[in-house]
């Protein structure tokens, strides 16, 4: 019978034993699994007594260590050159075991590059004797974060400079438009007195009749110029009204607000496929008067000629107004488009704000406006645009 005990107790025994070595082997099994994931990541895992001793660590670079390995099992206040970081490494230990809270805080360090470095530190305790310190190094993120800081500063900058701007020309804008419509009165007002003194003078001289219609013929101007000071300024506030227009009806119209001036100078008109465009329509029809009315003005001795063609890509449409007029030397082919600039020598009559206003009108289409030409050689205005605004 006490054999049999024996027996049986020896029995359970070694099954015990072998229960004991199945969860030791599952266990080390598992601390394999646990090692192995911990070294794929980039953290650095470091394990604490509640008191800030360095009890153990692990990471997949030892370089990337932020204690000398050689100093485990020191106080963490020794670990680091910076008594200030250890002792704040200390402090978030010590919180982190006796409150059982999940902690976080930063540090930087100088690594042995001689290079600023960043850290997070997160704080977990396992229990109240130990707590582990995961460390990430976060430089790249800290580095853009003060890199994107830069930028934001500078664009804030510029924007107070562009508000400024704004405000400085909605007050010029404000100003034109009021100083224009008092302007145009006075002007009115010599026009008429002009035109009634040539009534009313039967018999004067051919000089004082010259005098006259100059007066008269210099009114005209600075009415067209006022008026086109208010268009220049209106552009850019005037809300856009953006429809598909039919390039060919659109020049039809423009060519018979123009039809005096065409029949005058005998004028050809060529179409080279039509094009569908987006825009504002009183915008493109004020562009293609201003530059038609332009070709016309500055024509040869020839027969005025003009050829409109289209060109369609993916993404935009290139409009090319062609004439052969006396053109432009290339050295003033962007001077031009200048508020109020006019070629020296040029006798034609104009206040220089024709182009000025094509290209504020094409730019507020997004597009661009751009002139090819030679003395000589006729001009082509190139207007490319987006095919959607």
């Amino acid at each position: 019978m006490d054999k049999n005990n024996r027996n049986s107790d020896k029995k359970k025994q070694i099954s015990l034993q072998q229960q004991n070595q199945s969860l030791l082997n599952a266990l080390e099994y598992r601390n394999v699994q646990l090692h192995s994931l911990f070294r794929s990541l980039p953290d650095q895992y470091y394990l604490f007594s509640s008191e800030g001793i360095c009890k153990e660590f692990l990471t997949n670079d030892l370089s990337e260590l932020i204690i000398n390995p050689e100093r485990m099992g020191d106080n963490v206040v020794d670990l680091f050159d910076d008594v200030t970081t250890g002792e704040l490494i200390e402090e978030y230990i010590k919180n982190a075991a006796s409150t059982g809270l999940f902690l976080t805080c930063k540090i930087n360090m100088i690594d042995l590059l001689n290079q600023k470095r960043y850290y997070e530190c997160r704080f977990s305790a396992t229990n109240k004797t130990e707590v582990m310190m995961i460390v990430r190094d976060i430089t790249n993120e800290e580095l853009y974060k003060d890199k994107l800081k830069v930028k934001v500063d500078e664009l804030k900058k510029t924007n107070v400079k562009l508000n400024k701007y704004i405000k400085s020309n909605e007050e010029l804008e404000k100003f034109a438009y009021i100083a224009s419509h008092d302007l145009k009165e006075p002007i009115r007002n010599i026009s008429f007195y002009a035109q009634y003194l040539k009534k009313e003078l039967q018999d004067y001289s051919a000089n004082s009749k010259e005098y006259t219609d100059e007066i008269i013929k210099r009114t005209f101007l600075m009415e067209s110029l006022i008026d086109n000071l208010l268009l220049y300024s209106s552009v850019d506030n005037q809300d856009l009204i953006i429809e598909k227009i039919d390039l060919s009806k659109l020049l039809i119209d423009v060519k018979s607000s123009l039809n005096v001036l065409i029949k005058q100078n005998n004028v050809s008109f060529k179409i080279e496929k039509n094009v569908t465009i987006d825009g504002d329509l009183f915008m493109f029809h004020r562009l293609f008067y201003n530059l038609i009315q332009n070709a016309i003005k500055y024509r040869s001795e020839k027969t005025p000629e003009i050829t409109i063609s289209s060109n369609e890509t993916k993404n935009s449409i290139l409009v090319k107004l062609i004439d052969n007029g006396i053109g432009i030397s290339k050295q003033y082919v962007e001077y031009v488009f200048g508020l109020f600039k006019k070629i020296k020598n040029n006798q034609t009559e104009g206040a220089g704000l024709g182009l000025s206003i094509c290209r504020r009108i094409v730019e507020r289409h997004f597009g661009e406006i751009y002139i090819e030409s030679d003395l000589g050689s006729g001009t082509t205005i190139n207007i490319k645009l987006p095919k959607n605004v």
